[in-house]
């Protein structure tokens, strides 16, 4: 074989050599492109799936929290409604109570005032119907609070205070009186109240 065939076999080897390379190469590649694709597509598949389902769970949480949320508002709305309620019982129950009361005290106050002195009779009457008021003021007082009446009715207990102490100490004519128009005064404060109160009740 001459040198020049020799060469001519040399390089059309090499040249299919280097093809058959090339067209390797490039079939590893595509291979590999293909393989790592579809690993990229299913991990994505996997993220998506996941973050699906993640954020299902963070709407039904959020729906629940909701739902608890409207529930409790609900509850409170509720309680809020009897509470109301039941204080505007206590309210029409006590108040009936206390005014009676009221004008029985400041009627018999009145009466001793007009005398211009004071009889053990109409002591001891009095300060029955004084020990009375007391201790209904006490049994209704938490009625009279949420009405907020609570200083009317003190003011006007603190007057008949002071009027059965000048009682005690035997006082007479004007002491008796002016006394009783600090009772007249605390009773009007407290009657006024109580009516705007019993009104407001019943609408």
């Amino acid at each position: 074989m001459e040198l020049q065939d020799l060469l001519l076999s040399i390089l059309v080897s090499g040249g299919v050599a280097a093809a058959i390379l090339a067209f390797t190469r490039r079939s590893v590649n595509a291979r590999m492109l293909a393989y790592y694709d579809e690993k990229v597509a299913r991990f994505e598949g996997q993220m998506r799936k996941e973050t699906q389902a993640g954020l299902a769970k963070i709407r039904e949480q959020l729906r629940e929290d909701a739902d608890l949320r409207l529930a409790m508002t609900h509850a409170q709305m509720d309680r809020t409604s009897h509470r109301d309620e039941d204080l505007r019982r206590l309210r029409r129950a006590t108040f009936p109570t206390v005014v009676e009361f009221t004008y029985r005290l400041r009627d018999s106050a009145r009466a001793i005032a007009s005398m211009g002195y004071s009889d053990d009779t109409s002591v001891d009457a009095f300060d029955a119907k004084f020990d009375a008021f007391k201790e209904m003021l006490q049994d209704t007082q938490f009625g009279v609070e949420q009405a907020g009446q609570f200083d009317p009715a003190h003011g006007f207990n603190n007057a008949l205070v002071a009027f059965s102490l000048a009682l005690s100490e035997g006082r007479r004519g004007a002491d008796l009186n002016g006394l009783y128009a600090q009772i007249d005064l605390a009773h009007v404060a407290l009657i006024r109240g109580l009516t705007e109160r019993a009104r407001a009740c019943r609408s």
